[in-house]
């Protein structure tokens, strides 16, 4: 089975798109969530080529219930894995 990747290359002829589109599936507290980290290339681009424009300070996470990635993912900013985690269970704003 392939592994999930959630910073697929975006592959856009006019330029990166300005981040990714989130797609909150409801995630809960039961839910077993993996929160993975993109880091920065270029300075302002994930791993996948998403421009996001880099604050200095915190990191873009993808974050999504393990097992089911392609069910949805929240991207947010934050300084750690259990801070994203967090944002997205505590009402999530789109990074």
């Amino acid at each position: 089975m392939a592994r999930f990747n959630p910073f697929p290359e975006v592959g856009s002829s006019r330029g990166a798109p300005m981040g990714r589109i989130s797609k909150d599936p409801g995630f809960d507290e039961s839910m077993i969530l993996v929160a993975k980290r993109s880091p920065w290339v270029d300075g302002d681009y994930d791993s996948g080529g998403a421009y996001w424009g880099n604050s200095g300070h915190d990191s873009i996470y993808a974050v999504w219930e393990r097992g089911h990635g392609d069910c949805g993912v929240v991207y947010v900013r934050a300084i750690s894995k259990a801070q994203a985690v967090a944002k997205v269970l505590g009402g999530w704003k789109a990074a």
